[in-house]
């Protein structure tokens, strides 16, 4: 469970929740990790993480003045991007499971994760973690099949 940036001088910031309001927090109880590359392995990714300040995140080897510094401390990891004409670029991408707010809103119902792909015009860069986390809905929604000779699976009661 991550608690990364909820506290600040000994007290729990609740990020704009009331006292009674909910708080989400995530827990794996069950994960997989895989890697082609052996140092890019899990293990070898937690022995190169940043030490300071003392929280798991990769470090940022940026200068404090360059544009792309401010995500890279809230969590998004640069990606390969590959254009649809074939050019190739990078991009940013920020997991579900980084802790903080993302300020960015969506309008549903959406075509396609084209329509999610976000560009900031002060890194010149996009961001595809919407496009990537509906295109990852679409394709197990779409490997979701019945054993059933593919008819639809309803749920007895």
């Amino acid at each position: 469970m991550s608690l990364e940036k909820r506290y600040t001088n000994g007290q729990f910031d609740f990020q704009g929740a009331g006292a009674n309001d909910w708080i989400r927090l995530v827990s794996l109880a069950h994960w997989s990790f895989f890697s082609v590359e052996p140092e890019q392995g899990f293990s070898g990714l937690l022995r190169n993480l940043g030490r300071q300040p003392n929280t798991l995140q990769l470090p940022v080897s940026l200068p404090a003045s360059s544009p792309a510094a401010p995500c890279l401390e809230q969590g998004y990891v640069p990606v390969t991007h590959r254009m649809r004409r074939g050019s190739k670029s990078v991009s940013f991408y920020r997991g579900p499971l980084v802790p903080g707010e993302n300020p960015d809103s969506v309008s549903l119902p959406v075509r396609c994760a084209d329509e999610l792909v976000r560009y900031d015009p002060a890194t010149r860069l996009f961001d595809v973690s919407y496009a990537s986390a509906w295109e990852l809905g679409r394709m197990l929604t779409l490997a979701n099949t019945c054993p059933r000779a593919r008819r639809s699976c309803t749920p007895r009661t």
